[in-house]
């Protein structure tokens, strides 16, 4: 069981940021932590971020594995609530 809600949690993670990241390219962007000098998607920056949010879930995992799983669907679902956002803004 908890095989398998790890697996799903990856999946949505990933399929989330990924998502995210395709509707941002080219756009204004409103996080401050992830914007380039001229208030641009920096995607540099993106994988930076998501990266470290990531490697955190996997280092925490081994102890609390059905937590971690839970807080990459709850992220990869943030990430697609916000592409969903984004592919109503115009370049």
């Amino acid at each position: 069981m908890i095989l398998k809600l790890a697996l799903i949690s990856h999946l949505v993670y990933a399929g989330g940021a990924g998502i995210d990241f395709k509707s941002s390219l080219g756009k204004q962007e409103a996080n401050p932590i992830i914007q380039s000098a001229d208030g641009r998607f920096s995607a540099p920056k993106y994988f930076a971020l998501n990266g470290g949010y990531y490697a955190g879930t996997l280092a925490f995992e081994k102890k609390h594995p059905k937590l971690t799983a839970w807080m990459r669907i709850a992220a990869g679902g943030a990430h697609i609530a916000v592409a969903v956002h984004n592919f109503g803004v115009k370049k």
